[in-house]
């Protein structure tokens, strides 16, 4: 089980976990009045909470335990109802260091935005963080 399925913040934001497997993930985020900013649009902080939550759970999905240690997003659309999906997947895996595409798309499959991140793949027993 990844332990990403019972994760207390997304919860709280109501991210939904589709599916993931070795290196990718699928989540969703059914669009509500919390998620929306002064303007009425989705505030950037839950479209990059969503994506950057489906590239944790895509890296934990084989892999002892990785942690983010960089991230970009690009914001391409604004959306202010229906549900945002995002598609998370590995694009270089090393022992230590991998990097990740996330793609987030409205109902439409319009690109709403992309984000392109950096895990560090912690060696079991070792401490510290």
């Amino acid at each position: 089980m990844n332990p990403f399925e019972q994760d207390n913040f997304a919860e709280h934001l109501g991210i939904e976990l589709l599916d993931h497997g070795p290196g990718w993930a699928k989540a969703r985020l059914a669009i509500g009045p919390h998620h929306r900013n002064a303007r009425g649009t989705v505030h950037d902080g839950a479209i990059y909470a969503l994506a950057v939550w489906t590239m944790a759970v895509a890296a934990n999905s084989d892999a002892p335990l990785s942690i983010g240690i960089q991230a970009h997003i690009a914001y391409l659309e604004t959306i202010a109802e229906g549900a945002l999906t995002a598609h998370a997947c590995a694009v270089s895996t090393r022992p230590k260091i991998s990097a990740y595409r996330v793609e987030v798309t409205d109902d439409h499959g319009r690109l709403i935005a992309t984000l392109q991140g950096l895990t560090f793949t912690k060696s079991p027993g070792r401490t510290g963080s």
